[in-house]
């Protein structure tokens, strides 16, 4: 782009600057300096002036000079503007999900930079798509099941925030919605789990009206490449293999599996946003979207127990096993499967309200895991034998302890069984000649499927069964 057409768009901008005024839908105003101090850096924010972002705007009440503008822009961005509305991918933190941007929306985000950070500032920003520059931003992801003590960094780039303090205002980071109802859902949820913060870096790809969009609702981003759309700015997360968007979002989804493993409990994505500065074009706030109830989840966090820095420290070190290429692909997907049913196992284990519904499908998915873990899906003949067998000899130190587990694994699959054919267990189990309570056996089901779990990835796979119970591994 040319200098000239730059110093244009600034001079508009100069101007529009001293006829501009901060109006509300409903036709309230309020000064300029009340508007720049909504966004003012490092200070905290009431959910008012949270909720103000969303509600008032920047309009340009000279006309002459307004029409200017949204000419240029018209002009400048001609090959992505139909109708009066500019399509990109959706890349855009604007427009995840969505994939335009109206002119007026535009003439909004644009006079909000210049008003904050100055004309110039704002014709710079403007033109990073066009340029092809990358834009930081950060992914700020609410978590179900996690709360620390205090900030501690899980790799460069990626921090672990706590629970907000229920006396203090709200800063920048906090998400910000057009109902006001909700906002006060995510203060609630806000100050009763942890955050993790991720640093990340995309591009804003325009594109011509009618033209393929390669990106999904699932899948916003589809590559990483020296031409791509999205990054992790983490250093670290090179070692991990992550090249693109979904390869991002496995990789934590793992990661929070292998927290619960370790912190034994439900650890888990409640809600997700994405946090800048307010100083981008083309990065208005975006609310985020929510993977259940905030409601509940505060209720589930109320008296959870800050993680710890050797938990963290463990659920790393898990991880990275894990990810070794001693385990392959086929291994890693039996693993995500067992992970996946022993945290939903756990979830039924803290529901309260209709018990024994829930003691039913905790053990459905104990012995999803278990059969996941221990057969594999290609075992054929007697099932209850070979996974008990299994079991023993490989959780097993000795002949007394594999005698105990054999009878435990029993145990474990008739009440699997019983659970799928009859909806319904007794509320004590006998393990031998002691009857146990149901709640105790359920737990101690779930930490040998735990342990199993753990000792298949530090052991870098699944052993050779036909060895390991003829004493050959």
């Amino acid at each position: 782009m040319k200098d000239s057409k730059m110093q244009l768009l600034k001079d508009l901008l100069q101007k529009a600057i001293s006829a501009t005024v901060i109006c509300a839908r409903n036709g309230h105003t309020i000064s300029v300096e009340e508007y720049k101090d909504l966004y003012r850096e490092n200070r905290n924010f009431s959910v008012e002036e949270r909720y103000a972002r969303k509600v008032y705007d920047p309009y340009v009440q000279n006309q002459a000079v307004r029409g200017q503008i949204l000419e240029f822009l018209k002009v400048e961005l001609q090959e992505y503007v139909r109708d009066d509305i500019v399509s990109f991918s959706r890349t855009a933190i604007t427009v995840i999900g969505r994939s335009n941007e109206e002119l007026d929306s535009l003439l909004f985000s644009l006079m909000r930079v210049a008003l904050l950070k100055g004309a110039e500032h704002a014709v710079h920003s403007f033109y990073k798509p066009i340029k092809k520059e990358w834009i930081p931003f950060q992914q700020m992801v609410l978590i179900n099941g996690l709360k620390v003590a205090h900030e501690m960094q899980l790799y460069d780039g990626v921090r672990l925030i706590p629970p907000h303090p229920l006396t203090a205002n709200l800063p920048d980071y906090f998400p910000v919605s057009g109902n006001r109802a909700r906002m006060n859902e995510y203060v609630d949820a806000f100050r009763s789990a942890s955050i993790m913060s991720i640093d990340c870096s995309v591009r804003i790809i325009l594109r011509k009206p009618g033209e393929d969009d390669d990106t999904s609702f699932t899948n916003p981003f589809p590559t990483n490449t020296a031409d791509g759309k999205w990054k992790i700015l983490s250093k670290e997360f090179g070692r991990f293999g992550i090249c693109d968007y979904l390869s991002y979002k496995t990789h934590f989804r793992q990661f929070y599996m292998l927290l619960s493993l370790v912190c034994n409990r439900a650890v888990e994505v409640a809600f997700e946003w994405d946090y800048h500065d307010a100083s981008e074009v083309f990065a208005e706030p975006y609310a985020g979207k929510g993977v259940g109830s905030l409601e509940d989840l505060v209720e589930k966090n109320r008296n959870l127990q800050p993680v710890t820095e050797e938990e963290i420290a463990a659920a790393k070190s898990l991880h990275t096993q894990f990810l070794h290429p001693h385990i392959d692909s086929k291994s890693k997907k039996i693993l995500e499967m067992a992970l996946s049913r022993w945290r939903m196992a756990k979830k039924h284990e803290k529901r309260q309200a209709r018990k024994a519904e829930n003691q039913v499908d905790q053990m459905i998915d104990l012995g999803i895991a278990f059969e996941s873990i221990y057969l594999g899906g290609d075992v054929r003949g007697e099932l209850s034998f070979t996974l008990r067998i299994r079991a023993a000899w490989f959780l097993g130190k000795n002949a007394e302890e594999r005698e105990s587990i054999l009878r435990e694994f029993k145990v474990i699959y008739d009440c699997r069984s019983r659970a799928v054919h009859s909806g319904r267990l007794d509320d004590f189990v006998k393990v031998g000649k002691k009857p146990t309570p149901l709640d105790e056996f359920l737990a101690m089901a779930q930490n040998r499927c735990a342990d199993s779990i753990k000792k298949i990835i530090e052991r870098g796979g699944f052993p050779d069964w036909d060895k390991l119970i003829t004493g050959n591994e």
